[in-house]
């Protein structure tokens, strides 16, 4: 199995299934801050030093790690050490940290000093296309994909973007009204984030299933952090795109997931009825249609 994703200096998501995992490529910024280069040399270190440990002790057969923002170095095709972006195998998990919005731009610059936009969702699609044309049998392109964002940064983009133009997404927005404006936000941006990945994933040919999102508080003060889970399943089927089977108004009519240091739970809140949905991961991802009729079925 192939992790791609922002372990952190403390490689913690590595720990927790290095007994799955076979290879890594990881990304690493060192310091968000960037007040101090030596804090960022020394934290990459720090999570270069912890992989190369797990390497040297067979726990892992191989890794990579990138100096920079996940974005600039898989559009880009490099990282700030000039180290080429490769990948040659199918991921299994990839955990796309975003934290922050997913709208607002970021900029790259290229080898010739021209400077472009881009947004995150761009690094989304190029992750999904570099799996979609691996020369390798498309029943192994299946695979997790966790995104997490920041739940704030729909206050001040929800009145730009629009969702509104499908009948289903704009039936589900005309139920929130009467909520609260921050409970509200939180579901404009469950909807808005599963229409887009929706459309994302089915363009190339990868089949979408999500699993509830888990809305929970971050490290810090009023920092609530949304977790989005996806199951994704490659379909090279004649069709331009992959048509997922999940029933998209039932997974916006039912409850966040959220945790506490012993558990994982259903988020409840006032002024809206929601269905509750199963607290085991292993009970979820059963449930999924693709997952019984392809997961199963096919080695």
């Amino acid at each position: 199995m192939v992790y791609l994703g922002l372990p952190g200096i403390n490689a913690l998501d590595i720990k927790s299934w290095i007994e799955f995992i076979d290879k890594v490529i990881a990304f690493e910024i060192g310091d968000y801050t960037k007040k101090d280069p030596k804090i960022a040399e020394s934290n990459i270190g720090k999570l270069n030093e912890i992989l190369e440990n797990y390497e040297r002790k067979g726990f892992l057969k191989t890794f990579s790690l990138y100096n920079g923002y996940i974005e600039k170095v898989v559009l880009k095709g490099k990282d700030e050490n000039g180290d080429v972006f490769n990948q040659q195998d199918v991921v299994t998990i990839y955990n796309l940290d975003f934290c922050n919005s997913l709208t607002a731009p970021i900029t790259i610059t290229d080898d010739k000093g021209h400077i472009s936009k881009h947004y995150k969702t761009e690094v989304l699609c190029k992750l999904l296309e570099i799996q979609r044309d691996l020369d390798v049998d498309g029943r192994k392109k299946k695979f997790i994909m966790f995104v997490t964002v920041h739940s704030k940064f729909w206050e001040e983009e929800v009145d730009v973007i629009k969702i509104d133009n499908d009948p289903l997404f704009k039936l589900y927005i005309d139920s929130l009204k009467k909520m609260e404006k921050e409970e509200k936000n939180v579901r404009l941006l469950k909807a808005y984030f599963c229409k887009i990945c929706k459309e994302h994933f089915s363009s190339r040919k990868i089949i979408p299933d999500f699993l509830p999102p888990i809305y929970y508080k971050g490290i810090g003060k009023n920092n609530k952090l949304l977790c989005f889970t996806i199951v994704g399943t490659f379909h090279g089927n004649p069709a331009s795109t992959a048509c997922s089977s999940q029933d998209i108004s039932s997974f916006l009519k039912s409850t966040f997931l959220t945790a506490d240091d012993k558990r994982i739970f259903n988020y409840k809140t006032v002024n809206i009825t929601e269905s509750e949905n199963a607290t085991d991961s292993i009970e979820l991802l059963k449930r999924v249609d693709t997952f019984k009729k392809i997961w199963e079925t096919r080695h």
